[in-house]
């Protein structure tokens, strides 16, 4: 054999060789396009609808984060359905809403089922988001429901004439530094707070009707949206969510729901937390958290209205951008 022939034969070899490799590592190790993938999105924390993220944003679920990783996964072709893995006592109306209205277009605009898993809690806002998905598993124990809206605003007037500090307001209109902390609520303002937390409740009241028609009756679903909550359990009999178990009950129900008969792939998306995240999170955070939210959001509450309505119970729990893994 003449040595271009020989040349030519071991060219084959190794092509032969690396083909064997590339398909090895494809049907042995699992890494290609499945069309059998769930999109697995973690709503950890508070809802808020965004801001640059710092110490003390460790616990909070942005709703920029949320809805950059919805439109991720809706437009992945291996994608073929999605699951909010909720963990959240709620959150701000617009932040909440936002995600909501995303969630609406993914359906509509990708026709890919939503479904939702509530860990330790799905309450308020949070609940708001679950309601919009096709599907929503509970935990027995978890906490769910607590449908309504809040407006929390301090008085720290007789706080400041104690210490011998008064507070000069000059405003163009009465109602122009509505919401002050540094006197006590007129009752015109008490008025108008109340007219907002009204409607606000009556579009969560709507929206979540709309999203579970024929799944809730309207009668009895009024005499509870009073704000409480429910364990899984219960919740599933007033019809709030579809199903009870764990996470991995959960994704059981997604395989058999999807027709998936094999291996279910999972990506999952989340933010990664950086290093000065991860030094200060737990008990540095729990400090920081006290501090956030009883000294500095109480100095700009009579800056910004949207700072005090929430669909909230402020459960804070931890916050996740994305990994991959299979489950049989």
């Amino acid at each position: 054999m003449r040595l271009k022939d020989i040349f030519f034969v071991l060219f084959l070899f190794i092509v032969f060789l690396i083909g064997f490799a590339i398909l090895a590592s494809v049907f042995f190790f699992g890494d290609y396009p499945s069309q059998d993938t769930i999109a697995v999105i973690p709503i950890r924390g508070i809802i808020l609808s965004g801001g640059e993220d710092s110490l003390f944003s460790n616990n909070i679920a942005k709703a920029d984060d949320i809805v950059e990783n919805l439109e991720l996964a809706a437009s992945d072709p291996t994608v073929k359905a999605i699951l909010l893995d909720i963990d959240s006592g709620g959150g701000s109306v617009v932040g909440s809403r936002r995600i909501v209205k995303k969630i609406e277009l993914i359906k509509k605009d990708f026709n890919k089922p939503v479904f939702a898993y509530i860990n330790e809690t799905g309450a308020s806002g949070a609940y708001y988001v679950a309601s919009a998905a096709d599907f929503i598993i509970a935990d027995e124990g978890s906490l769910v429901g607590s449908i309504g809206a809040i407006i929390m605003i301090p008085d720290i007037n007789e706080f400041l004439s104690k210490v011998g500090v008064k507070m000069n307001i000059i405003s163009s209109g009465d109602m122009k530094d509505i919401g002050s902390i540094y006197r006590p609520m007129k009752k015109e303002e008490r008025k108008l707070f109340e007219d907002i937390t009204v409607e606000i409740h009556e579009m969560f009241k709507d929206d979540v009707l709309r999203y579970r028609e024929g799944k809730i009756n309207k009668e009895r679903f009024n005499e509870i949206s009073d704000g409480r909550i429910f364990l899984g359990k219960q919740a599933l009999l007033y019809g709030l969510i579809d199903a009870t178990g764990s996470y991995e009950e959960a994704l059981s129900i997604m395989k058999n729901k999807l027709g998936i008969k094999g291996k279910l792939k999972i990506k999952k998306y989340y933010k990664e937390r950086s290093i000065i995240e991860k030094i200060f999170s737990e008990n540095a955070y729990a400090l920081s958290q006290v501090i956030k939210y009883n000294i500095i959001d109480s100095l700009n509450a009579s800056n910004n209205l949207s700072d005090h309505l929430y669909y909230s119970n402020n459960s804070p729990i931890n916050y996740y951008n994305y990994e991959a893994y299979y489950i049989k």
